[in-house]
């Protein structure tokens, strides 16, 4: 290969992969959350509140995930936990359970929620940009995908411990103190309608030695906007 040839190749080959370059760049940070700006459903029982809003329409979760989750089939409710009552309260992920039109929704963890929802895809930048390429891609499609898939390999681990910082882990939280973070749970396919969906809430004394400690239940039914049913993905 000539000198010449060998530089024109170089260059293309950095196009190639600049073309492949996937990125991932959400507004929203755990250091970020708090309590929500807009909350669909409230509730206050023995001084603890909890509000909760959603982050399914477009423009949210763009901003949260810098992706559009809730065609994918994952529902991202964002929940806050303020106690101003006098006891300490357990919360657990799993005290936390979503019925749609009284069937309850898949919960979902943070990674699988990024991979079903906004994990990116590694092989269809590269072919484009290959397939640009004309002649010239064959010899440069093995560079094009081995750079495309760990270029984007990276991105997904971001992607997906973003989305572990911002999920809602079990904790205390005690007099005066506050939590929050995201549930996320799966969307049965082509589900248009909402208006029809409950959150279930269970919050508990932290007392150890006391097992019949108190409970306070909480029934929330946030609002959500109509998804179109053929967008939704299994």
């Amino acid at each position: 290969m000539s000198k010449q040839l060998f530089h024109l190749s170089w260059f293309i080959g950095v196009l190639v992969l600049g073309g492949c370059v996937s990125t991932f760049e959400p507004r929203l940070n755990s250091g970020s959350l708090g309590k929500p700006l807009l909350p669909t459903a409230r509730d206050v029982r023995a001084g603890v509140e909890i509000s909760m809003e959603e982050y399914a329409s477009p423009q949210k979760s763009r901003r949260a995930f810098d992706a559009e989750v809730a065609p994918h089939g994952v529902l991202p409710l964002l929940i806050h936990i303020a106690n101003g009552g006098a006891e300490s309260f357990k919360m657990r992920r799993e005290e936390m359970v979503a019925f749609l039109d009284g069937q309850p929704l898949a919960p979902m963890l943070g990674f699988e929620a990024a991979q079903a929802g906004a994990n990116r895809n590694p092989l269809l930048p590269a072919l484009v940009n290959t397939a640009a390429l004309g002649p010239l891609g064959m010899y440069f499609g093995a560079i094009a995908l081995a750079g495309s898939f760990s270029q984007t390999q990276s991105v997904n681990r971001r992607i997906e411990q973003h989305f572990e910082r911002l999920e809602l882990v079990d904790t205390v939280v005690k007099p005066g103190e506050s939590t929050a973070g995201f549930v996320f749970f799966k969307m049965p396919s082509n589900q248009a309608k909402f208006d029809r969906l409950a959150v279930e809430i269970a919050l508990e004394t932290d007392v150890p030695e006391d097992p019949s400690g108190k409970r306070l239940r909480y029934k929330l039914s946030p609002a959500v906007g109509d998804i179109p049913s053929s967008d939704v993905l299994q």
